[in-house]
């Protein structure tokens, strides 16, 4: 009898110090990658802003832009570039329109430095050389493979 409580308590402690030492061994290990940065992460013991780096372009006034085109109207083509890269940034842009037969009308080009977390409003315009001409604006931005564009229908006749 006294055989079999011994053998029930060395297995019993045995099994309970089995998982005691696999749970302190999960736990060291644990530990160490989340310090040690070996969890991938870059954890530095503070926490982080986990957004992915972005560049946002849009027109900063898209109710200025014409429903129908008058020769010798300005059309101002006014654009925004917000940064949200994580580092301050050098922009190239390319401002042009095209017709529906597939002319392309280049307007301005050039570059813009924008810091991070910063926004940027570049101002231009076109002046039109003739009356109703259906166009498309574009603004590029090459280098970063962003573009946003707005057309200009073709006015509609009015009925009599």
């Amino acid at each position: 009898m006294i055989r079999r409580v011994t053998d029930y308590v060395l297995s019993h402690t045995t099994r309970t110090s089995f998982f005691l030492l696999l749970f302190i061994a999960f736990l060291i290990l644990f530990t160490h990658a989340r310090f040690s940065g070996a969890s991938g992460n870059g954890y530095d013991g503070e926490l982080q802003n986990e957004r992915t780096p972005l560049t946002e372009i849009f027109f900063t006034d898209y109710l200025a832009l014409p429903v129908t085109i008058q020769r010798g109207q300005t059309v101002p083509i006014n654009f925004a570039v917000r940064n949200i890269e994580g580092r301050d940034l050098d922009y190239a842009y390319v401002v042009y329109l095209v017709t529906t037969s597939g002319h392309r009308i280049d307007v301005a080009r050039g570059s813009v430095a924008v810091p991070n977390k910063g926004e940027v409003v570049v101002q231009t315009s076109y002046t039109f050389k003739s009356n109703s001409l259906p166009v498309t604006f574009f603004v590029e931005l090459p280098t970063r493979g962003k573009r946003i564009s707005a057309a200009v229908p073709v006015p509609l006749p009015i009925p009599s």
